[in-house]
């Protein structure tokens, strides 16, 4: 039997693809999430920024819509996201995500390489044909069996 999806890595052509993936994230959300983003390395002004976990700050369905728009670009994101009002939590490892609220980890590596981990199967489908069809994106499903990654964070 096929181990169930939990995920997916994708590799696409540049960060403007990552942005256009997390705009077609934050419409198949709709308003009822909220997360944080406990890691962003972002340009701003000509100017590197990086936001690390101290500095965690949460995001709401506007926040998600305002990364897909023109003018941001992820380096580097570490972003928990949770359907409904739930306390945001620290997560470190994959079984901590498990037993946690949080119901997906977005992250984003060297601005173009996304990996997605996400417990709802159907919106799992879903934003896997979102990233299916970006052209050029490069899409790997992800398992418990074929998934290497212990830690939750880049």
């Amino acid at each position: 039997m096929k181990d169930r999806a939990i995920g997916f890595d994708c590799v696409f052509e540049d960060s403007d693809d990552v942005r256009r993936w997390l705009g077609g994230l934050a419409e198949r959300l709709g308003s009822g999430w909220r997360g944080h983003v406990t890691e962003l390395y972002t340009v701003k002004n000509d100017r590197l920024m990086m936001l690390e976990e101290e500095d965690a700050f949460p995001v709401d369905h506007d926040d998600l819509r305002n990364m897909g728009s023109r003018g941001f670009s992820a380096i580097h994101l570490v972003m928990h996201l949770y359907s409904g009002e739930h306390s945001l939590e620290h997560i470190d490892d994959y079984k901590e995500y498990l037993r946690s609220d949080c119901e997906m980890i977005v992250l984003v590596v060297d601005a173009c390489y996304l990996e997605l981990y996400c417990k709802d199967p159907a919106l799992l489908r879903d934003l896997t044909a979102l990233a299916k069809a970006i052209p050029g994106a490069k899409l790997e499903e992800k398992t418990e069996e074929n998934d290497g990654r212990v830690r939750m964070y880049v």
